[in-house]
């Protein structure tokens, strides 16, 4: 398996058979908000166009959603679209990127669902969906018994702190909404770890270590601070745990991974 960084919170997977690709947008798509932190974007790489492609999107932030994925039907005839169901999709059938709501290739996800699609590659695919303490969903995937979770905004957003003696909502919804998965195992996992949370940057990439046995633990949602991520695995002697999250470089950079 090969897991290629596009930034942000964009990966792109290959496997033998086919392709899978979460959240990724395109440089032109980055709004003044975006811009008020570093904002990374990876070049969408040439893919084969044999193979299959899988297409996730989480939720229709602007840092989550991206045109660019519609133009991939051009590109890749084998192509399927799996999208959270908070993505308004008027605006995509008037653009002319869709057929309609009942595009064949179109899946719409809502939380708390199980799918399983039928793939052109005869890969067996399960699809498991959490809903998000902020919008959409979270996915957590097995495809061919290789397990892959994808959080999307599923994360402790802990911006505040908490008078002693009360517990923090934001925590307590978070565990609540992951209790499907706690305990696990996960081959690869994309996670948040954002430097915004000035008081508790850690805590939402703590909780998920420490509930999934995961194999191989992806950073995302970092705002390009490359040091963030080094400062958090080198800590870890306050966690052990932070030491098996993967350390990413730069966009575009790509992991072989023997699974």
């Amino acid at each position: 398996m090969i897991v290629t960084y596009l930034g942000h919170s964009g990966f792109l997977i290959e496997t033998e058979k086919l392709y899978l690709l979460f959240d990724s947008i395109a440089a032109e798509e980055i709004t003044p908000r975006m811009q008020n932190h570093p904002f990374s974007y990876g070049i969408m790489p040439q893919l084969d166009p044999a193979k299959e492609l899988l297409v996730f999107v989480s939720h229709a932030h602007q840092d989550h959603f991206s045109k660019r994925i519609w133009k991939l039907r051009e590109l890749y005839p084998h192509v399927k679209y799996f999208l959270s169901s908070d993505i308004d999709l008027a605006p995509v059938c008037e653009a002319g990127y869709i057929s309609g709501p009942y595009d064949p290739a179109i899946f719409i996800t809502g939380p708390g669902q199980t799918y399983h699609p039928v793939l052109e590659t005869g890969c067996d695919l399960l699809i498991e969906t959490l809903p998000s303490t902020d919008e959409g969903v979270a996915f957590f995937l097995t495809l061919d018994g290789v397990t892959i979770y994808h959080a999307g905004d599923l994360h402790a957003w802990c911006w505040d702190p908490v008078p002693e003696g009360e517990e923090d909502e934001e925590l307590v919804r978070f565990l609540d909404y992951t209790k499907p998965i706690h305990g696990r195992k996960v081959d690869v996992a994309f996670l948040p770890l954002d430097p915004r949370l000035e008081i508790f940057p850690y805590t939402g990439m703590d909780q998920y270590l420490q509930m999934l046995d995961v194999s191989y633990a992806f950073p995302m949602h970092f705002w390009k601070d490359y040091d963030f991520l080094r400062r958090y695995k080198e800590s870890a002697e306050e966690n052990p745990l932070r030491a098996k999250i993967i350390l990413i470089e730069r966009e575009n950079q790509t992991f072989r991974l023997p699974l």
